[in-house]
């Protein structure tokens, strides 16, 4: 991506830009965060609930992912490695598997 030079700068409403991030094996990476999420069932309290409320139960794990990061503007392309540190956040309802539902950068 060019650097716009203090004399030439364009507003900024005409600057369109976008990024991907794509991870690499993501079923591979979402089968193991969903894996290790069981990691501490043994030491879980489960109580009844009255009314229509379901329990849940949820685990969260750090974790480091790597894949592409691509941005793009009119002019140019930029493509970037990444291995960084995630936050993965898993629910499990009653007699079911863990499902990942929602992942963190922690950069």
């Amino acid at each position: 991506m060019k650097k716009l030079s203090p004399g030439k700068r364009q507003e900024t409403s005409s600057l369109s830009i976008s990024a991907y991030a794509y991870l690499e094996e993501p079923v591979v990476l979402q089968n193991l965060v969903e894996r290790l999420a069981k990691r501490d069932e043994e030491n879980s309290e489960s109580g009844l609930l009255a009314g229509e409320w379901e329990q849940i139960t949820t685990s969260s794990l750090e974790g480091y992912a790597n894949g592409d990061l691509i941005m793009e503007d009119d002019i140019d392309i930029l493509n970037s490695l990444f291995d960084t540190c995630f936050l993965f956040t898993c629910i499990r309802k009653q007699e079911s598997n863990y499902k990942m539902i929602w992942v963190c950068s922690l950069s």
